[in-house]
C-alpha cells in the first residue's frame, strides 16, 4: 500500500466520528481536542510536512482528497485541517532555523495563520519585526503552538507581503468567534506582542525549500493557500448530498408517494452530482497541471496562474449549486440544528464568503488575459 492510500484509508476511517461529533464541535465553536489527537494518530498533518522532520512530503492531489474526504464528515474539521496543513507546508520555505524552533522537540507542533489585521501595526526594526496589534480568522489557533501573521511592515511597504511566525507565548486568543456557519473552526482573533527575528520571516512570494526538493515546496503560495480554503467547500457539498440520498430514500409525503421516485427530486440528484463531479475533475486537473509546473522548476506562466485561479473560484460556485438545489427539496426536517444538511447549507454560504471563493476580480483577470489585456489595465 502507497502512502497515499494509507492516508486516505486512515481519514476515511475518522469519517464516521467526526460525522458523530459534528454538531457538538458547532456548539463547542472549535475543534475538540479530541478530534485534533485522532488526527495527529492518523498520521493525517504529515501530509505536506518534510521528510526530515517526519513528513510524507506529498503532492496536491493527496492533500485535495484528504481535505475532502474529512469534509465530508464535518465542514469544520475539514477547513482546519486545510488551515493548518497549508501552515505545516509553509514552514517548509522558511529558514531552516525556522523549523527547527517550531520541530525541534515536537515534530507534531501545528501552525495557525492570521491574516485579516483589525488594529495594531507591525514595524521593520534594526533586529527584525515588531508586531503589536490584534489579527483576524486565526482557525485552529486553540490547537497551535505557533501563528503565522501576514501583513506588510508599515514603514517598509517595498517589502510587500510576508508571513511573520509568533509562538504562543507572544499571543492571546480572543473568544469572538460566533458565527452562522464554519461554527466549530474556532476561527478567532489572535492578540500580538511580539518581536520576530529576520530568520522566522516569509516573504510570500517566495517558493522552494532547503529541507526539501520535492515539487510541492515549489508551488506557489497565491495558488496553494487560497485552495485551502475552497477544495474543504467540495467536499462539505459531497457530504451534505451524501446526507441526502440516504434522508430521502425513503421519505414520503403528506399526501402520497416517496420523495425519491419524483422526476423533479432525481433531476436535482443528477444536476447535483454533476456539478460535484465537475468540481472534482477541476480540481485533479489543477493538481495535475500545477504539480507538473512545480516539477519542472520554471516560474509558473501567467496563463496557468489564471486558469488555476479561475478554476478554484468556479469549483466553489459547483459547491454552491450543489448544496443550495438538495437543501431546497430537503423538507422541513432540514431546518433542524441536528439535520447535517441544513449545517453543511450554511458552512459552504459561510466558506465561499472567504476572498478566496469571491469571483469578479478572479474572473475579469482570466478575461483579460484572453483578450490579450493586461488584467491591471482594467482595475
Amino acid at each position: 500500500m502507497t502512502v497515499r492510500e494509507e492516508l486516505l484509508d486512515a481519514a476515511r476511517a475518522l469519517v464516521p466520528a467526526l460525522r458523530e461529533r459534528a454538531r457538538d464541535t458547532e456548539l463547542l465553536r472549535r475543534i475538540p481536542d479530541e478530534t485534533i489527537a485522532d488526527l495527529q494518530a492518523a498520521g493525517l498533518f504529515k501530509v505536506l510536512q518534510p521528510a526530515c522532520y517526519g513528513g510524507d512530503e506529498m503532492d496536491l492531489a493527496t492533500y485535495f482528497d484528504l481535505v475532502r474526504t474529512l469534509s465530508t464528515a464535518d465542514g469544520s474539521v475539514g477547513w482546519v485541517y486545510s488551515v493548518l496543513s497549508v501552515q505545516t507546508w509553509a514552514m517548509a520555505l522558511m529558514d531552516p532555523r525556522a523549523s527547527k524552533d517550531v520541530w525541534g522537540e515536537d515534530a507534531s507542533a501545528l501552525v495557525s495563520s492570521a491574516t485579516a489585521p483589525r488594529s495594531g501595526y507591525i514595524d521593520k526594526i534594526a533586529d527584525g519585526y515588531r508586531i503589536d496589534g490584534q489579527f483576524g480568522f486565526s482557525s485552529g489557533c486553540q490547537h497551535a503552538s505557533w501563528v503565522h501573521v501576514v501583513g506588510i511592515p508599515r514603514n517598509a511597504p517595498e517589502e510587500g507581503l510576508r508571513a511573520f511566525l509568533v509562538p504562543r507565548s507572544d499571543f492571546q486568543i480572543v473568544d469572538n468567534w460566533n458565527v452562522m456557519g464554519l461554527c466549530g473552526t474556532g476561527s478567532c482573533d489572535v492578540v500580538v506582542d511580539s518581536t520576530v527575528p529576520t530568520y522566522r520571516v516569509h516573504s510570500v512570494m517566495k517558493t522552494g525549500s532547503e529541507l526539501s526538493d520535492a515539487p510541492i515546496y515549489n508551488v506557489p503560495f497565491f495558488t496553494i493557500f487560497p485552495h485551502a480554503a475552497t477544495v474543504p467547500l467540495v467536499g462539505i457539498a459531497q457530504g451534505a448530498l451524501d446526507q441526502y440520498l440516504t434522508l430521502q430514500k425513503n421519505r414520503a409525503r403528506l399526501f402520497g408517494g416517496n420523495v425519491a421516485d419524483e422526476a423533479a427530486t432525481q433531476i436535482r440528484v443528477a444536476e447535483s452530482v454533476a456539478d460535484l463531479d465537475t468540481a472534482d475533475l477541476t480540481l485533479s486537473r489543477t493538481s495535475a497541471d500545477v504539480t507538473a509546473a512545480a516539477a519542472s522548476g520554471e516560474a509558473f506562466s501567467a496563463d496557468l496562474s489564471a486558469r488555476v485561479d479561475r478554476d478554484r473560484v468556479l469549483t466553489t460556485r459547483y459547491a454552491l449549486s450543489a448544496v443550495d438545489r438538495i437543501f431546497a427539496n430537503a423538507g422541513a426536517r432540514a431546518l433542524s440544528l441536528d439535520n447535517p444538511i441544513q449545517r453543511a447549507w450554511r458552512d459552504v454560504h459561510a466558506g465561499a464568503a472567504h476572498p478566496a471563493s469571491v469571483p469578479e476580480a478572479t474572473l475579469a483577470a482570466y478575461g483579460a488575459l484572453a483578450f490579450g489585456v493586461d488584467p491591471m489595465a482594467s482595475h
